[in-house]
C-alpha cells in the first residue's frame, strides 16, 4: 500500500509541475521563426529573410512596403507584399529580383552549399 501512495504522490507532483510550468501570461508562439533584414529595396520597401523550422529549416524572402516591426514570435505588424520560398535544390540564390510589389529569386548555376549567411548577402535587383 505505501508503494501505491508514493507513486500517486509522484504522479500528482509531476502533473502539478507541468501545469505550473505551462501557465504563463504570454501565449506560446508555436513557431521558431527568425528574421534578418537583407536589404532596403528603395527608400521604403524592405526585404527580410525568414527562417522557419527547428530541424528541417525552410527559408523565405519577404518584401514589405515599409519597415515592419516584429513581435517575439516573429509576426510582423503588417502583411508582406510578397513572399518567395527559397528552393535550395535549385542551388544558391544569386539575386533577389523585385518587380513592383513582388519578389522572385534567381539561382546560380553552381551547386554550392546554401548557408544562412549566404542567403543574407544576396544581390538585390529592382526591375
Amino acid at each position: 500500500m505505501p508503494m501505491v501512495t508514493t507513486k500517486a504522490k509522484m504522479v500528482g507532483l509531476l502533473g502539478m509541475s507541468v501545469f505550473l510550468v505551462g501557465c504563463s501570461n504570454e501565449s506560446d508562439c508555436l513557431t521558431s521563426d527568425t528574421l534578418q533584414e537583407v536589404a532596403t529595396a528603395d527608400d521604403a520597401r524592405a526585404i527580410y529573410l525568414r527562417v522557419s523550422g527547428l530541424q528541417e529549416k525552410e527559408f523565405f524572402y519577404e518584401l514589405y512596403d515599409r519597415q515592419p516591426t516584429f513581435d517575439r514570435c516573429g509576426a510582423a505588424d503588417i502583411k508582406p507584399l510578397s513572399v518567395s520560398h527559397i528552393d535550395r535544390e535549385q542551388g544558391a540564390p544569386s539575386a533577389i529580383n523585385v518587380y513592383g510589389s513582388s519578389v522572385d529569386v534567381a539561382y546560380s548555376e553552381e551547386s554550392d552549399a546554401v548557408s544562412e549567411a549566404s542567403l543574407v548577402n544576396v544581390r538585390v535587383v529592382i526591375k
